[in-house]
């Protein structure tokens, strides 16, 4: 049986589904073969394949909504986002390897009319 499956992967190694098929296989899950034919929801029940899937969505949709907003079922829930992100860098200065060449490329294409430099020291260390 191990032969088998290391074969199998083998030759699907490139084939995803398939490679999902084998391993659910192995611990012998299976998939459900239809989609459901009746849904039953506060009471009413749906038989049409298109009100199913609207319903189903429409429970995902609302209970993602309810669950990001204050007014939901969890009012500590907090939708500021930015109040996790770090302040903004404003008086840093990224520095990286550069050469002579590439800085007085950079200095060439300056227009001269509109900027000053007034001294340029290239060292090398």
């Amino acid at each position: 049986m191990r032969k088998y499956y290391e074969e199998e992967f083998a030759q699907n190694s490139r084939n995803s589904k398939r490679t999902w098929k084998l391993i659910n296989d192995i611990f012998g899950k299976t998939t459900p073969s239809s989609f459901p034919q009746r849904l039953k929801v506060d009471g009413r029940v749906y038989s049409s394949t298109k009100l199913i899937a609207d319903e189903l969505n429409h429970g995902f949709v609302t209970s993602a909504q309810s669950n990001l907003t204050p007014s939901g079922p969890n009012k500590n829930t907090d939708t500021n986002t930015k109040k996790y992100l770090l302040p903004r860098q404003t008086n840093c200065i990224f520095l990286s390897p550069t050469t002579p060449e590439e800085i007085l490329t950079l200095l060439n294409g300056l227009d001269s009319k509109n900027h000053v430099v007034t001294m340029v020291f290239l060292c090398a260390l």
